[in-house]
């Protein structure tokens, strides 16, 4: 039959064929939608807030004695109260001794609640995880202890000037 069939006639049949075929897709492309999500929007960071605040001055401290270094972390700043939960940690280096005797005990404590004591020098420990968007203040005191002082190895020297220079303590916030 196909033999029958002129040869324009299977052109004019083949054209009517692709003509067909191509009015499908444009059909099809009809159900096709495109959404732009971040036409007005934007994408970035939530605000993370995270503040230290301690000032002390030099202390005298007498054998037995002691000198406390209070200092407060926060999650808030002038910018805002921060919008993710922070965990916090506290690392301390401190003079291991006085007046090159006895030692010095380290005791981190906040509200009335001792969380770590040292008399390495240093001394390593989790705070109170600080939450999101809800301004908080924690309150640390760092109390330095003089240990075991000989008097008769202090000679002249019955005081000694404890500089909290030589104090580093260091607070992370993370998530």
């Amino acid at each position: 039959m196909w033999n029958k069939i002129s040869k324009p006639l299977r052109v004019l049949l083949g054209l009517a064929l692709l003509i067909a075929v191509s009015m499908a897709g444009y059909t099809l492309a009809a159900y096709v939608k495109t959404v732009n999500l971040f036409q007005g929007g934007w994408v970035g960071p939530k605000y993370f807030a995270f503040e230290v605040n301690g000032n002390s001055e030099s202390q005298t401290v007498a054998p037995g004695g002691s000198a406390s270094f209070p200092f407060s972390v926060s999650n808030y700043n002038n910018g805002g109260t921060a919008q993710v939960p922070l965990n916090v940690s506290i690392s301390i280096t401190y003079p291991q001794s006085l007046a090159g005797t006895g030692a010095v005990e380290a005791k981190l404590t906040r509200g009335g609640s001792t969380l770590a004591t040292s008399t390495n020098g240093t001394l390593e420990c989790n705070g109170a995880a600080l939450p999101q968007n809800v301004q908080t203040t924690d309150k640390y005191t760092l109390t330095l202890t003089w240990l075991n002082a000989d008097i008769a190895y202090l000679g002249t020297v019955k005081t000694s000037t404890f500089n909290p220079s030589d104090i580093k303590i260091r607070v992370s916030g993370y998530q």
